[in-house]
């Protein structure tokens, strides 16, 4: 292993989204004859093409997104829950993002309704059942019955229609201008993009995305005091949005030297949805000079144990999970250990990781990541931790 590296002292400057840096893994297209379009993984399908410089750049959009919302405060608030946060979540989706909607627009309305009658799908079901045997409900199956009796319901026929009015919310667009002067002026990391900047913005918006988009739904506003203390914490809910068809992020237009991007599908909104409830996570800058197989590694691994409550002291990796993740389709395993090993050395010499070593654990290689060690006592990563010793 070597002597372990020093962690740095970094800044972070651009806002990452949660969601998609545990989602959204390399798609490259080198050789189109290598991949057919759409692509499945395991995390998401793709139409199109995924690297780290379309990442970076979305990431700085997202955050000059972030910026904006949040400019009039005096700072950026550390949780959902602060007052600010709650009031530009207002400004931009007023209540629309709630586990109904996500149910509704993930094609289920059954389940949507259920949720607003805080009945299960079943319950409802067992309703149409006890009248099946009704002359006036009798259809020859239980499924054209039970059609025929959600027709026949007053109360699902007007959830229906509020679903539409809302679902129409998720197709319009919203639009943003950026001056490509000014984003080169604020981040320096652009630099290196200077004569691809557009083609990469490009390139986002003419991929397409089908996923399963954790979005954080805000079911109950923290209260606060007339004093601005905040009295209920209010409460904050996952719910999954089962994508029927796949979707741009965004689309985009150049204008002399303006860049204009639509937010049109809903899973762009959603996007900045969770961006602007701070369900993120501040990379070091260091980050932004990986390789693309460290970069999306630590994106997806790393980033979220290095800091906040889920910080830990050193993190487990079965080799299996990040050999999937990176859709290294392989049979010769040690090119994808070389690939591995590589990764984790780009982190130590960014001073991103201490250390890293692998193992053989129940026939199964295992990686050991040794995180920058916390003047506070840290958490262990629940995954086994045996004796490490180093395998080529």
């Amino acid at each position: 292993m070597g002597d372990a590296a020093m962690p740095i002292k970094s800044k972070r400057s651009i806002i990452t989204n949660r969601q998609l840096n545990f989602t959204l893994s390399p798609v490259d297209m080198h050789n189109p004859t290598q991949k057919q379009m759409p692509h499945s993984l395991p995390n998401y399908a793709i139409d199109g093409t995924w690297n780290h410089h379309q990442s970076i750049v979305l990431d700085i959009i997202l955050h000059t997104i972030f910026k904006g919302y949040y400019s009039k405060y005096s700072n950026i608030p550390k949780s959902w829950r602060s007052n600010d946060a709650i009031e530009v979540n207002q400004r931009f989706s007023g209540k629309i993002f709630t586990p109904i909607v996500m149910a509704y627009l993930s094609k289920h309305p059954i389940k949507a309704f259920s949720i607003q009658e805080g009945q299960d799908v079943e319950k409802i079901e067992r309703d149409a059942y006890a009248k099946q045997s009704d002359d006036e409900y009798k259809k020859p199956t239980f499924e054209e019955h039970f059609q025929d009796f959600l027709n026949r319901n007053y109360k699902y026929q007007q959830f229906l229609e509020n679903m539409a009015q809302t679902e129409s919310a998720f197709n319009i667009d919203i639009r943003y201008s950026f001056s490509k002067l000014d984003l080169f002026k604020n981040y320096p990391v652009l630099e290196r993009y200077k004569d691809k900047f557009f083609e990469h913005a490009q390139k986002i918006a003419e991929t397409k995305f089908k996923m399963n988009y954790k979005v954080k739904c805000i079911t109950k506003a923290p209260q606060f005091n007339k004093k601005g203390i905040r009295i209920d914490k209010g409460e904050m809910v996952d719910a999954v949005y089962v994508m029927d068809n796949f979707e741009q992020i965004f689309s985009m237009d150049l204008k002399d030297d303006l860049l204009v991007v639509n937010f049109k599908s809903p899973l762009g909104k959603m996007i900045i949805h969770n961006t602007l409830v701070l369900d993120t996570d501040w990379p070091p800058d260091e980050v932004l000079d990986l390789g693309k197989n460290a970069y999306f590694l630590f994106k997806r691994f790393i980033l979220n144990k290095v800091a906040g409550k889920n910080a830990s002291a050193q993190i487990n990796l079965w080799f299996e999970e990040i050999k999937t993740f990176l859709d290294l389709s392989w049979s010769n395993n040690s090119g994808v250990y070389s690939i591995i090993k590589l990764a984790f050395n780009e982190m130590k010499k960014k001073g991103l990781i201490q250390d890293f070593s692998s193992t053989k654990y129940a026939k199964q290689r295992l990686y050991r990541v040794i995180l920058e060690t916390p003047q506070k006592k840290r958490k262990k990563s629940k995954a086994p931790a045996p004796e490490a010793v180093e395998t080529t």
